[in-house]
């Protein structure tokens, strides 16, 4: 079964490694959800 990451923890992440708390797509967010992600 796969694992997410809760909204407001991505948000977290986004504000903190990203240009905002929206920013989904640089590549700082990315590999930073990729590594904080959940292991199944």
């Amino acid at each position: 079964m796969a694992e997410y990451l809760q909204a407001d923890k991505k948000q977290e992440i986004f504000a903190k490694y990203g240009k905002s708390n929206t920013d989904t797509g640089s590549p700082e967010s990315q590999a930073t959800v990729s590594i904080t992600s959940p292991s199944t």
